[in-house]
């Protein structure tokens, strides 16, 4: 759902962005497409009104001065402006120091008219601009703002999105997997790869016996006493020095924390078991499946060794559709890896994923192993996943419930 949300901001910041500077772009050129037909009437009434005010006052009179300033409105519209009759130069906008042909440019346009007035010609000269810099500075004014708003935005929503990922990092280390129930479980259907059918006489996975401190109850004292000798043997260090992969003990307090961690996330997980009997992971074939399966997945502690014979993969945000898709591109690569190393090795891949259930990694790793040895009995679908029943799942919730 995160992703999602951060998709969704994205596109909608991506667009006021570029809303901002197609504003800005699209305004400039309105504003010169419509330039000359402005400045043409502006200048037509400037012509008509200075007219008007020389015909009615003295040319050196105050009066004259603030009528023909009237006529002319904003001087920021003009490069230039200037009145002169045949003795002398009248008026001049900006500075008479600076002379006409300065203030000529591509986005200007140059206006000249010619009258008489009493019997004194009088010539009317202007240079205006097709494209006001005041206008280039309104719109570029309001788009920043846009922009800037649209930047601030983005950069709280990164802030809150960094505090929330490190909340939600900070709640996976302190929380722990609920478990499934183990007695009356629903009823789950198997899938094999892509081209294998689909078998509906799978039995569903057994029972299993959850971790438990000395004051806890066993439904096994057997598997009680095993579990808490495995834990007094955990081996040293996280990986082996043999594959690079995690060692077998680590697999399912690691899976534990990824199912966690991808039902906090709304997303679901796949566990994949590769067996091949016999192999041992001092030979070559060994060696040359370890690195494919490294540069498969590139992150080396979700691979894990499973038994003295094989290896356990975890992989996140994969639906068990997809892992089965995987999976054939997997078993076609190491199948060809023991061919080439002249070897009658066989491959079996087992897949279980979470498919929208909470429960704990010991299921999981149950359920894919489950898989593994159905997939042996029948050498002609050598992939084989469960895949669980989420509506009759979730009945089975609401009644213990």
């Amino acid at each position: 759902m995160k992703s999602k949300s951060i998709t969704i901001y994205t596109i909608i910041i991506s667009f006021v962005f570029a809303a901002a500077v197609f504003f800005f772009c699209y305004s400039l050129g309105h504003e010169y497409v419509n330039g000359s037909e402005r400045t043409g009437r502006q200048f037509d009434h400037l012509a008509h009104d200075t007219s008007a005010a020389l015909s009615s006052c003295d040319v050196s009179s105050q009066e004259f001065n603030s009528l023909f300033n009237k006529a002319c409105g904003n001087l920021e519209d003009y490069a230039f402006i200037t009145l002169k009759n045949s003795s002398s130069l009248l008026y001049v906008y900006p500075d008479s120091s600076v002379t006409s042909a300065q203030n000529i440019s591509h986005f200007c346009k140059v206006y000249v008219s010619s009258f008489t007035v009493g019997g004194i010609p009088y010539v009317l000269t202007s240079s205006m601009y097709i494209l006001r810099p005041s206008s280039i500075f309104y719109y570029a004014r309001f788009s920043f703002i846009i922009i800037l708003a649209a930047t601030a935005f983005a950069a709280i929503l990164i802030i809150y999105l960094h505090l929330s990922e490190k909340t939600e990092k900070e709640a996976d280390n302190s929380s722990e997997v609920i478990p499934s129930p183990d007695e009356d479980e629903p009823a789950e259907e198997q899938i094999v790869s892509e081209d294998s059918p689909v078998k509906d006489d799978m039995p569903a996975p057994s029972g299993f016996i959850h971790g438990a401190t000395d004051d806890d109850t066993f439904v096994n004292p057997e598997a009680a006493a095993q579990i808490r000798a495995e834990a007094r043997n955990k081996p040293e260090g996280l990986f082996s020095p043999v594959t690079g992969f995690g060692w077998e003990q680590y697999l399912e307090p690691r899976l534990d924390s990824e199912l966690v961690r991808a039902a906090s996330s709304e997303q679901d997980l796949s566990l994949y078991i590769i067996r091949i009997p016999s192999l041992s992971f001092k030979d070559e074939p060994s060696k040359k499946i370890c690195s494919y399966l490294l540069e498969q997945f590139q992150v080396t502690d979700m691979l894990f060794e499973y038994k003295s014979d094989g290896f356990a993969v975890i992989k996140d945000n994969t639906a068990v559709d997809e892992a089965v898709a995987l999976a054939d591109s997997l078993y076609n690569a190491v199948s060809k890896i023991l061919k080439e190393c002249n070897t009658d090795l066989k491959c079996a891949i087992g897949i279980s994923s979470r498919s929208v259930r909470m429960l704990p990694g010991k299921r999981l790793i149950q359920e894919a192993a489950e898989a593994l040895e159905h997939a042996f009995s029948e050498p002609d679908f050598p992939i084989i996943a469960f895949r669980a029943n989420a509506d009759k799942y979730r009945k089975f919730i609401e009644n213990k419930n």
